[in-house]
């Protein structure tokens, strides 16, 4: 892992190899998304 800095690049290619991702059942990617930036939350009832 490493640090993104102003200027640095992020190239992304298709490889050779397929892989798949296996998920609990009942995983959301999307609820996760949600839970974790607060999405689910209107501004007003926010904690500051």
């Amino acid at each position: 892992w490493t640090n993104l800095h102003i200027g640095d690049k992020v190239v992304v290619k298709k490889a050779q190899h397929k892989m798949t991702f296996l998920h609990p059942i009942g995983y959301s990617f999307f609820g996760t998304l949600r839970q974790k930036m607060n999405w689910n939350v209107m501004p007003d009832n926010q904690t500051k």
